[in-house]
Protein backbone atom coordinates (compact mmCIF):
# COMPACT_ATOMS: atom_id res chain seq x y z
CA UNK A 1 0.00 0.00 0.00
CA UNK A 2 1.39 3.32 -1.21
CA UNK A 3 0.84 6.08 1.34
CA UNK A 4 0.96 9.86 -0.86
CA UNK A 5 2.17 12.66 1.12
CA UNK A 6 0.41 15.86 0.05
CA UNK A 7 2.76 19.00 0.02
CA UNK A 8 1.69 22.13 1.62
CA UNK A 9 0.18 24.56 -1.14
CA UNK A 10 1.79 28.04 -1.22
CA UNK A 11 -0.34 30.69 -0.96
CA UNK A 12 1.49 33.58 -1.89
CA UNK A 13 -1.46 35.69 -2.76
CA UNK A 14 -2.24 35.64 1.16
CA UNK A 15 1.16 37.81 1.11
CA UNK A 16 0.03 40.04 -1.33
CA UNK A 17 -3.31 40.96 0.40
CA UNK A 18 -1.63 41.34 3.75
CA UNK A 19 1.14 43.45 1.97
CA UNK A 20 -1.63 45.41 0.29
CA UNK A 21 -3.49 45.85 3.60
CA UNK A 22 -0.27 47.22 5.47
CA UNK A 23 0.57 49.54 2.69
CA UNK A 24 -3.01 50.88 2.99
CA UNK A 25 -3.40 51.60 6.57
CA UNK A 26 0.21 53.55 6.48
CA UNK A 27 -1.53 55.55 3.66
CA UNK A 28 -4.72 56.56 5.93
CA UNK A 29 -2.44 57.62 8.42
CA UNK A 30 -0.11 60.12 6.59
CA UNK A 31 -2.93 61.26 4.45
CA UNK A 32 -5.52 61.81 7.25
CA UNK A 33 -3.58 61.43 10.73
CA UNK A 34 -0.12 62.55 10.30
CA UNK A 35 1.16 66.41 11.54
CA UNK A 36 -2.08 68.44 10.49
CA UNK A 37 0.17 71.68 10.40
CA UNK A 38 2.33 70.88 7.35
CA UNK A 39 1.74 72.04 4.09
CA UNK A 40 2.29 68.92 2.05
CA UNK A 41 -0.60 66.66 0.50
CA UNK A 42 -1.25 63.35 1.65
CA UNK A 43 -0.04 61.60 -1.02
CA UNK A 44 3.30 64.15 -0.89
CA UNK A 45 3.88 63.00 2.61
CA UNK A 46 3.40 59.36 1.87
CA UNK A 47 5.96 59.69 -1.36
CA UNK A 48 8.30 61.28 1.43
CA UNK A 49 7.80 58.73 3.79
CA UNK A 50 8.64 55.59 1.11
CA UNK A 51 11.36 57.10 -1.00
CA UNK A 52 13.38 58.66 2.17
CA UNK A 53 11.93 62.94 2.09
CA UNK A 54 12.33 63.33 -1.46
CA UNK A 55 9.30 65.22 -2.58
CA UNK A 56 8.45 66.44 -5.81
CA UNK A 57 5.36 68.81 -5.76
CA UNK A 58 2.30 67.15 -7.75
CA UNK A 59 0.09 69.78 -7.49
CA UNK A 60 -1.26 71.21 -11.06
CA UNK A 61 -2.24 74.92 -9.06
CA UNK A 62 -0.28 77.68 -9.76
CA UNK A 63 2.12 78.97 -6.87
CA UNK A 64 0.31 82.40 -6.88
CA UNK A 65 -2.96 80.64 -6.50
CA UNK A 66 -1.65 78.51 -3.53
CA UNK A 67 -1.39 81.86 -1.34
CA UNK A 68 -4.18 83.89 -1.07
CA UNK A 69 -7.25 81.62 -3.05
CA UNK A 70 -10.03 84.25 -1.50
CA UNK A 71 -8.33 87.58 -2.94
CA UNK A 72 -8.00 89.03 0.18
CA UNK A 73 -11.24 88.72 2.11
CA UNK A 74 -9.69 86.25 4.39
CA UNK A 75 -8.61 89.54 5.82
CA UNK A 76 -10.78 91.96 5.58
CA UNK A 77 -12.83 93.00 8.92
CA UNK A 78 -16.38 93.42 8.88
CA UNK A 79 -17.41 96.50 11.18
CA UNK A 80 -21.14 96.91 11.15
CA UNK A 81 -21.04 100.32 13.11
CA UNK A 82 -19.20 101.95 10.13
CA UNK A 83 -21.74 100.62 7.70
CA UNK A 84 -25.12 101.77 9.74
CA UNK A 85 -22.88 105.06 10.47
CA UNK A 86 -22.00 105.85 6.71
CA UNK A 87 -23.79 108.79 5.13
CA UNK A 88 -25.26 106.59 2.19
CA UNK A 89 -26.93 104.02 4.22
CA UNK A 90 -28.45 107.00 6.36
CA UNK A 91 -30.43 108.70 3.23
CA UNK A 92 -31.76 105.31 2.56
CA UNK A 93 -35.04 105.34 2.06
CA UNK A 94 -37.97 102.77 2.10
CA UNK A 95 -40.49 103.33 -0.43
CA UNK A 96 -42.98 99.90 0.36
CA UNK A 97 -45.36 100.01 3.07
CA UNK A 98 -45.25 96.67 5.46
CA UNK A 99 -46.67 93.53 4.23
CA UNK A 100 -49.73 92.32 6.82
CA UNK A 101 -50.44 88.49 7.12
CA UNK A 102 -53.85 87.46 7.70
CA UNK A 103 -54.09 84.63 9.14
CA UNK A 104 -52.95 81.47 6.89
CA UNK A 105 -54.43 78.51 8.23
CA UNK A 106 -55.58 76.56 10.99
CA UNK A 107 -54.31 77.09 14.35
CA UNK A 108 -53.45 73.24 14.92
CA UNK A 109 -53.29 71.47 11.97
CA UNK A 110 -52.20 68.54 13.33
CA UNK A 111 -55.61 67.86 14.40
CA UNK A 112 -58.63 65.63 12.21
CA UNK A 113 -61.89 67.99 10.79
Amino acid sequence: MEIAEEKPKKRIWIYGVIVLLIVAVVAVYFIFFASAGSTETGLAKVISFVFGGTTKDFSLVPTDLKKDVTGGIINLKFDPNSVLEHPVFKSLHSYAEPVELENLGRPNPFISY
